[in-house]
């Protein structure tokens, strides 16, 4: 009885995890409504003059992505005529956590490329071993 049990409600979980899986799926690919995108800024250096840039972004800084993916939704004829909302969070106080030492390609390639664009590093593009290319941040030059 328990064992029936224990299976019922762990198939039940199963097919939950299962549907929200394909819903989110369904929902940021159908482009049925805007895509919300939030911008996290982080003060990656610390300096006041880097916060005080932070302070002054608004939606208009990025105004080009929109009209980029507004351009790519004409392009690929969807009927969605702003495909994306952008708005501007407060500053992030805490630093994201460090890429651990042998990530795997993909988390490289996109912490350290975030950290990057916040001000942590700049990207440089490397070759690995396997050929491919992946970015990874560097150390800042002064």
């Amino acid at each position: 009885m328990f064992r029936a049990l224990r299976i019922v409600i762990l198939t039940f979980v199963l097919i939950n995890v299962a549907l929200g899986a394909w819903l989110t799926r369904a929902r940021t690919t159908a482009w049925e409504e805007p895509l919300r995108v939030v911008i996290f800024p982080i003060n990656g250096d610390g300096l006041d003059s880097t916060s005080a840039y932070i302070r002054q972004l608004t939606r208009e800084h990025f105004r080009p992505v929109e009209d980029f993916m507004r351009d790519e939704a004409q392009r690929y004829a969807l009927t969605q005529n702003d495909p994306l909302d952008v708005f501007v969070a407060d500053e992030v106080e805490a630093l994201p956590p460090r890429v651990p030492p042998g990530a795997q390609p993909a988390a490289r390639c996109v912490v350290e490329p975030a950290a990057a664009l916040v001000g942590v590093a700049p990207r440089r593009l490397r070759r690995t071993g396997s050929g491919r290319a992946h970015v990874r941040a560097v150390p800042r030059s002064r």
